[in-house]
């Protein structure tokens, strides 16, 4: 095999490897709608949405729309919290939402979901409204890959790094023994 073959093969391959991770960059994933809908609860009208678009084993993120029910303005002083709790376990997780003043009726938090299978999101909500506790519903966070594309690429990689190695050691082997 001469070191043109070599190299198309090598070519070849790391497409081959490319190609799964290719293709998922230029899809992007699902974007999640711009604003949630809305929901009545209590002098409340709530809107809730994960934020992130694929939801894994770590940090997810949430956001929460807080609006007055009656007049439809936000509820820019409200304390905000978002609980989550593992349906197998019982692991619980608590974080406070906190707004912007660009964004007054927009909450976000960040909270760490360390384990796969269901979990049970509800948010607390205090303000001069009043007090209420919504449950939201389930969030299912997937078991981690064990294997993915960029383990092909990773191992296509350190073949080529390892046939050079061995391609310049028989060379110089054959060099010392032409003298």
């Amino acid at each position: 095999m001469t070191w043109r073959a070599v190299i198309s093969l090598i070519a070849l391959v790391l497409l081959w490897a490319l190609a799964p991770a290719l293709v998922l960059a230029q899809q992007g994933g699902a974007q999640p709608p711009l604003e949630p809908p809305l929901k009545n609860a209590g002098p409340y009208e709530i809107g809730f949405q994960v934020v992130q678009s694929d939801l894994a084993v770590g940090i997810a993120q949430f956001a929460v729309i807080v609006l007055d029910g009656a007049t439809g303005t936000p509820v820019p002083g409200a304390r905000v919290v978002l609980r989550t709790r593992h349906v197998e376990s019982g692991d619980e997780g608590r974080v406070n939402a906190l707004n912007s003043p660009v964004a007054p009726a927009r909450y976000q938090a960040r909270i760490s979901l360390d384990s796969p299978g269901a979990w049970l999101v509800s948010v607390e909500i205090d303000s001069f409204l009043g007090k209420i506790s919504l449950e939201i519903g389930s969030l299912e966070v997937p078991a981690p890959r064990r294997f993915s594309s960029g383990t092909i690429v990773f191992s296509g990689v350190f073949g080529v790094l390892v046939l050079g190695v061995l391609y310049l050691w028989w060379s110089s082997r054959r060099l010392r023994r032409q003298r």
